[in-house]
């Protein structure tokens, strides 16, 4: 299932899920505290977080390697 508050709604609620099978008996669940958080980062955004991270890191890999440059040569010519 997939819940979805309300828009612009942020805070706590306290809930009780019933389910109702088809002979029409039904159950209550315990009582559950559903927390929506404020999200700073829009929702389309999201799957892209992990390119982006190591987007930054290979340009700072980059970045790296033609700074030192001449360092990792000696090191590496011994």
């Amino acid at each position: 299932a997939v819940l979805s508050p309300d828009t612009g709604f942020v805070g706590s609620r306290d809930v009780v899920f019933t389910a109702t099978d088809k002979n029409n008996n039904s159950v209550k669940s315990n009582t559950v505290k559903l927390v929506v958080m404020k999200s700073y980062l829009p929702a389309w955004a999201k799957p892209y977080m992990i390119n982006v991270a190591i987007g930054v890191m290979i340009l700072a890999l980059i970045i790296s390697v033609s700074k030192f440059k001449a360092n990792i040569k000696k090191f590496l010519e011994g």
